[in-house]
């Protein structure tokens, strides 16, 4: 039950993106994107609507949006922030999702001053990847 309602949660707050970015004139993607996360819905894809979720927050901080799309945004980089944390945390990478995290913050952010402390223990956890991974990096 608290699967579903998390998945309901993500699905609703990837449509508010996704109508605020057709509202602001990013309709190019927009009904494609609404047919993957109504199909990681159905198929109850908590671990693909999270992805989804993260890309469109991504994309959407390039426009200027109200307080809701503001406040999924700052949800979604807490959220993230979390998660690196956890697996600096833990001492190990435990499955691709993981890694994919990790080297998307790097990518997103080794040129932001704000996050140069945590890029260089990220990277450094990169460079050393036979230390870190502990479970299987393969796909589902």
């Amino acid at each position: 039950m608290k699967k579903l309602k998390e998945i309901l949660t993500i699905r609703n707050k990837c449509n508010i993106i996704l109508d605020f970015m057709k509202n602001a004139g990013a309709n190019e993607v927009i009904e494609a994107l609404q047919e993957v996360v109504e199909k990681a819905y159905r198929e109850n894809n908590l671990r693909g609507l999270k992805m989804v979720l993260r890309d469109l927050s991504d994309w959407a901080s390039d426009f200027k949006g109200g307080d809701e799309i503001l406040k999924i945004i700052n949800e979604v980089k807490h959220d993230i922030l979390n998660e690196i944390s956890r697996i600096l945390d833990s001492g190990e990478i435990s499955n691709a999702e993981e890694y994919r995290v990790l080297l998307n913050f790097v990518d997103e952010h080794f040129d932001d001053p704000k996050y140069d402390n945590l890029v260089a223990k990220i990277n450094a956890v990169l460079e050393n990847p036979s230390d870190w991974i502990k479970g299987d990096l393969s796909e589902d």
